[in-house]
């Protein structure tokens, strides 16, 4: 399974509208992942990162679980939001964030899809 990149574009815009630049740049950073704040636009900041992603059909899903984490919202339905927003765009890889009050996981049919970062 490789992400369409419509479906990345989709990802990359809802993450910049629910995170400001520093948040998106310590989350990559955290998983190794290099990110060019020259690019200014956030999406853009976050196409970038998955370009230089070496395993995108894990590394992505990854991603996408640290930024659902509960942690990082004080408002539980602005996570909620956020996370329908992702599984709208994800609908079109089959795939869909389930969130517990601890954590979030990317399955694709049922079945959560392994996490390693990089």
């Amino acid at each position: 399974m490789s992400f369409n990149a419509v479906v990345k574009e989709k990802i990359a815009r809802t993450i910049g509208d629910f995170f400001t630049t520093n948040q998106i740049v310590n989350v990559f950073n955290d998983a190794n992942i290099p990110t060019n704040r020259e690019l200014f636009a956030k999406w853009r900041i976050i196409l970038d990162a998955f370009s230089k992603m070496s395993d995108q059909e894990a590394a992505i899903p990854h991603i996408l679980s640290v930024f659902c984490h509960p942690l990082n919202f004080q408002e539980p339905q602005y996570r909620s939001s956020f996370i329908e927003k992702l599984n709208a765009a994800l609908a079109y890889e089959n795939l869909e964030i389930k969130a517990t009050d601890r954590s979030a996981k990317v399955f694709s049919g049922g079945i959560p899809i392994n996490l390693s970062p990089s």
